[in-house]
């Protein structure tokens, strides 16, 4: 373990791109800049003490904001790194598949090889959650733990981590439905929602009764969507569209600092001959320049997955009786 914990003690590499995130044609305040990123140092250093010394659970927090005010690759790692040690398994496996994404375009091959080895040995113990709304084709909108559930996962397993889950049923003129679920080890809970009950109440959370999870299976490659009404596209596309802007303005964040750290590095570098201040100058730029590809690359995927979903918006409905969720 100490093996690893001085190797994901990483150096930092300043950045405008979480203001860029807020506001993608505002100039960065360089003196917000600077005070985010030395809180975000601080952060860090305060969350590697705490590993240290064992309390993973105090020093997640610490590497999710150091990492939230100053992204990059070593602060997603240490998250990453910290969440396995919390019992975090899909949470950990999703934040090593996409750091070893961002190190494979960044020619970062240690790293690399580091986030793919532990994601796959993450991949043997995760759990998954599958939700059937065969008998709710009301349902518009799928919460879980609060945060909003894409439709194409509607009706695919996808990862959670261990633990006890609410989920969340909406649709227009229904009455919300709260369930809880509780998610062990490895493999595949299945959660069925009945029909929704008229009203615009919330209801009390339900626990649904579990049955032991089946064996761990992966991810199907595609699946037929369950049937649903189509109220909720409207919103799930302008969510996209708005996901689509933040990445694009965080790709120019990362753009403009890739930029500035090359006109650093060419002073250290006459002839092509670089000092090896000038090839970590290098170095760095090429990451920043990575980590700007994939933004540009996530924001039109999701401002075009925003555009289609909004122009394909048709009416649903639908009303019945309640009806318990339960899963096995």
């Amino acid at each position: 373990m100490k093996r690893i914990l001085r190797w994901l003690a990483l150096p930092w590499m300043p950045s405008c791109a979480a203001l860029a995130l807020l506001a993608v044609s505002a100039p960065c305040n360089a003196q917000a800049v600077d005070e985010a990123l030395v809180k975000a140092d601080s952060l860090f250093r305060e969350g590697q003490t705490l590993l240290h010394a064992g309390n993973a659970a105090a020093a997640c927090p610490k590497f999710e904001e150091s990492e939230r005010l100053d992204p990059k690759l070593g602060r997603l790692l240490n998250v990453a790194y910290c969440h396995e040690q919390v019992g975090r398994i899909a949470t950990a496996w999703s934040e090593y598949s996409q750091a070893a994404a961002v190190a494979s375009q960044a020619a970062q091959s240690d790293r690399e090889t580091f986030a793919r080895e532990r994601a796959g040995e993450l991949a043997r113990k995760l759990s998954f959650m599958r939700i059937d709304l065969s008998a709710a084709a009301e349902v518009t909108d799928v919460t879980v733990d609060g945060k909003p559930l894409a439709r194409d996962q509607w009706a695919i397993p996808f990862a959670v981590d261990p633990g006890t889950h609410v989920l969340g049923f909406g649709a227009p003129g229904h009455k919300t439905r709260l369930v809880s679920v509780a998610i062990g080890g490895p493999g595949t809970t299945r959660v069925n929602v009945d029909p929704l009950e008229a009203g615009s109440t919330v209801s009390t959370p339900e626990r649904a009764a579990m049955a032991a999870p089946a064996a761990p299976a992966p991810l199907p490659a595609s699946e037929p969507p369950a049937p649903a009404a189509h109220r909720g596209t409207s919103v799930l596309g302008w969510v996209l569209g708005g996901v689509g802007i933040a990445a694009v303005g965080a790709g120019a964040g990362f753009a403009l600092h890739a930029m500035s750290l090359k006109s650093e590095a060419d002073p250290e570098c006459p002839n092509k001959l670089c000092t090896p201040q000038g090839k970590a100058l290098i170095g760095d730029a090429r990451t920043a320049s990575t980590i700007a590809t994939v933004g540009f690359a996530v924001g039109v995927v999701a401002l075009g997955a925003g555009t289609w979903l909004l122009l394909r918006v048709t009416p649903g409905g639908g009303t019945s009786s309640v009806g318990v969720a339960r899963a096995w």
